[in-house]
């Protein structure tokens, strides 16, 4: 039995039945990779579900396993294929994901206020403006803002939506 014969495959769930379903291929002795999300509820709480929903991920010996029997797991719709074999999935693909994970096999999202100050410099991540580089100016009502864009050799303010800035000192994208 060598390293190279196990693989990650890829197995749809019952709907909501993703827990169930690892515990019973762990019941039978499969390796599992579930990970989960967790997001604060509006009573700053973290609710924790799938972060692929009616996804799982099994590890399995491709030369001595029965991977049929996994579609007959209480819990479990059935196994990913292509061409009547597993969808196999990239052992880097697994780490990957892992990385972003704690110990728990959870990923917290954490959604960043990000509180401008005046002169700060920020791109327009958005809209027709997408791409031009700005100075913050300060905060307007309904969730908007001022900047000072430099276009044409002219320096123009525009009031545009909080959400179309994109700050060049922070990551604001999530990468899995």
């Amino acid at each position: 039995m060598t390293e190279e014969k196990h693989r990650w495959i890829l197995v749809y769930t019952k709907p909501n039945q993703e827990s169930k379903a690892k515990e019973n291929l762990k019941n039978q002795y499969f390796e599992t990779f579930l990970p989960f999300l967790a997001i604060k509820n509006k009573f700053n709480d973290f609710i924790t579900k799938p972060l692929f929903p009616r996804y799982i991920f099994v590890r399995l010996n491709f030369s001595n396993s029965k991977w049929h029997t996994i579609s007959s797991t209480k819990g479990i719709s059935h196994v990913i294929t292509f061409a009547d074999k597993p969808a196999v999935i990239e052992d880097n693909i697994i780490n990957s994901i892992r990385l972003k994970l704690d110990k728990n096999n959870i990923y917290y999202l954490v959604n960043k206020k990000i509180k401008y100050q005046k002169g700060d410099s920020v791109t327009i991540g958005k809209g027709k403006l997408q791409g031009i580089e700005a100075i913050f100016l300060s905060n307007t009502p309904k969730n908007r803002v001022k900047v000072l864009l430099k276009f044409l050799n002219t320096n123009i303010v525009a009031n545009l939506p909080k959400s179309a800035l994109k700050s060049k000192d922070l990551n604001q994208t999530i990468k899995i």
